[in-house]
């Protein structure tokens, strides 16, 4: 099986080594990579270059375009009709995978044919020390009726098997923020995509991206957009329903499981190691 992870960038030079190298270390074999540049000025090209040089060193498969996208839902897409994988999934430029077999285990996972799609967990870091979870993303008591509490997981650890895109549609690029929740929503919720869950903490995420920073504010503007969302698809649910996500978005500040924080000392130890043998 034929995996693409898929990395949609514009001048972020500085993180794109962490998540670049985090696939380059994983251990399966059958891997497709793609890097969709929305036309970067700083050193996003140069960088590029090397690391489609290391994949090759390294036999492994690595892509990349560099041309103005409509934004980040559009530069999603492009990757995703590039890719020539039996899965697909995203890996934002600033996060990244946390040990090597990332992309084994969700190979293990469609292994199952009745699988169709899988999620797992994560968690949030600062720039400050990215090995140092300030936030976590469990979602081990997830259900499709969750969504209709805005809750939804993490979109970069959601893969799907690439068929189920041309036969219910890409991600919607007329939303500005709530594209993933759309997307997810449409898939398992709609059109009844059968997804497993997968018990690891596959993906780090810096907090800073455009869904993770700008707080209370963006919050409300998240609801709005949620909102819109449920009402285009003719799906009842209720403004009070989607801020108990923000409550639940609380707690996981405060409460971290020992599963995460255990993750997070591995993954830093795995980054040592690998950036000591470069």
């Amino acid at each position: 099986m034929k995996i693409s992870v898929i990395t949609p960038t514009l001048n972020r030079e500085h993180y794109l080594r962490d998540v670049m190298d985090s696939v380059l270390w994983q251990d399966y074999s059958n891997l497709e990579y793609i890097v969709v540049d929305g036309g970067s000025t700083d050193g996003t090209l140069k960088l590029l270059e090397e690391y489609k040089e290391k994949f090759n060193q390294a036999g492994k498969t690595m892509h990349y375009i560099s041309e103005k996208d409509n934004g980040l839902y559009d530069a999603m897409n492009k990757g995703v009709r590039m890719a020539s994988g039996d899965v697909v999934g995203i890996l934002n430029d600033d996060d990244f995978f946390n040990y090597s077999d990332c992309i084994s285990k969700i190979a293990d996972s469609f292994s199952n044919k009745d699988t169709e799609a899988v999620y797992a967990d994560s968690y949030y870091v600062n720039e400050s020390n990215i090995f140092k979870p300030v936030r976590c993303y469990n979602n081990r008591h997830f259900t499709p009726k969750r969504l209709l509490y805005g809750y939804i997981p993490d979109h970069e650890t959601f893969y799907m098997k690439k068929d189920y895109y041309d036969k219910y549609g890409y991600i919607n690029t007329d939303y500005n923020l709530g594209g993933d929740m759309e997307f997810i929503l449409r898939m398992v919720y709609v059109c009844g995509v059968k997804a497993e869950y997968i018990d690891k903490v596959l993906i780090t995420n810096r907090i800073g991206g455009v869904s993770t920073s700008g707080g209370l504010k963006m919050y409300f503007k998240r609801i709005d957009y949620h909102m819109e969302i449920f009402s285009r698809k003719n799906i009842k649910t209720y403004r009070y329903r989607l801020w108990l996500r923000y409550v639940l978005r609380v707690w996981n500040k405060i409460y971290i499981p020992k599963r995460f924080l255990i993750q997070a000392k591995q993954t830093q130890q795995w980054f040592a190691h690998n950036r000591s043998c470069q």
